[in-house]
């Protein structure tokens, strides 16, 4: 796995967490905030990407008063992210130098 890669993995698994977190506006997933970011580019690739393998999905009903985020997570992507858990998971957090031990689907 290269550099490029790894930083996209990375960049999935980021994205896919906030979602648990929330808090996140649209701007935020779909690149558009702060504009002086690096990351920019890849919050925005990573979205795409997580929607097209089903591990988040469009909040339609965003910005409803009982429905305060733009994104949610789907089933496959809580069950995704509980794996990812157990298998690098450490102290309630993530330890992110071992993501390259995850595959996506």
């Amino acid at each position: 796995m290269n550099t490029i890669e790894r930083r996209h993995k990375l960049r999935r698994l980021e994205v896919l967490q906030t979602l648990t977190t929330g808090g996140r506006t649209r701007e935020w997933y779909e690149e558009m905030v702060p504009l002086n970011d690096p990351h920019n580019e890849d919050r925005g690739r990573a979205t795409r990407e997580l929607i097209e393998i089903g591990l988040k999905e469009r909040d339609e009903n965003y910005p409803a008063p009982n429905h305060p985020h733009p994104y949610r997570i789907t089933t496959k992507g809580v069950t995704f992210l509980e794996d990812v858990r157990k298998q690098i998971g450490k102290d309630n957090g993530l330890q992110w130098n071992r993501a390259r031990e995850i595959e996506f689907p």
